[in-house]
C-alpha cells in the first residue's frame, strides 16, 4: 500500500484491472480508460507516474494497437491501395504535397484604378482635385 500524507487512500490497480488496462490501452484513449475505471483523467496520469506497472501495463497495450494497425496498413499496402500507400509515405517517408502557383505572366495587365467621389464630385485616381475642392468650398 503506497503511503499518503492525509486525505483519501491513493488509488491502485490490482492484477486483474492492470490486465485489463492494457486491453483498453490497446484501443481507448486515456479519457476513455479513466471513464471505465471510474477515476478522473489526472487520477489515471497520476496513477500511471507513480506507479511502474500501471505505466508498463498503458504502455504495452497501446503498442499492441500501433502494432496492430501496421499490419492492418501494410496488408493494405501489399493490395496495392494507393490511399494507404500515400498515407505511408507522408506518415514514414518524409513526404508532403506541396503546391506551387506560377505568379509570373507574361501578359501586362492593367493597373487598377480607384475612382474617388466626394458629395457627387467624381475623380480617377491620379487627377488633381484641387480646382473641385475650390468648387466645393464655394458651395
Amino acid at each position: 500500500m503506497i503511503k499518503n500524507k492525509g486525505g483519501r487512500p491513493a488509488k491502485e490497480l490490482s492484477k486483474e484491472q492492470l490486465k485489463e488496462l492494457e486491453e483498453l490501452a490497446v484501443n481507448m484513449t486515456i479519457e476513455q480508460i479513466a471513464d471505465y475505471f471510474g477515476i478522473s483523467e489526472r487520477t489515471f496520469y497520476e496513477l500511471k507516474n507513480r506507479d511502474s506497472a500501471v505505466s508498463a501495463a498503458y504502455q504495452k497495450g497501446k503498442a499492441a494497437g500501433i502494432k496492430k494497425a501496421t499490419n492492418l496498413l501494410w496488408e493494405l499496402m501489399e493490395e496495392r491501395n494507393i490511399t494507404a500507400i500515400i498515407f505511408y509515405l507522408k506518415t514514414r517517408g518524409g513526404w508532403s504535397e506541396k503546391q506551387e502557383i506560377d505568379l509570373k505572366t507574361s501578359e501586362k495587365l492593367p493597373a487598377p484604378q480607384f475612382i474617388f467621389e466626394v458629395d457627387g464630385i467624381v475623380e480617377k485616381e491620379g487627377a488633381i482635385f484641387n480646382s473641385n475642392i475650390e468648387k466645393y468650398n464655394k458651395n
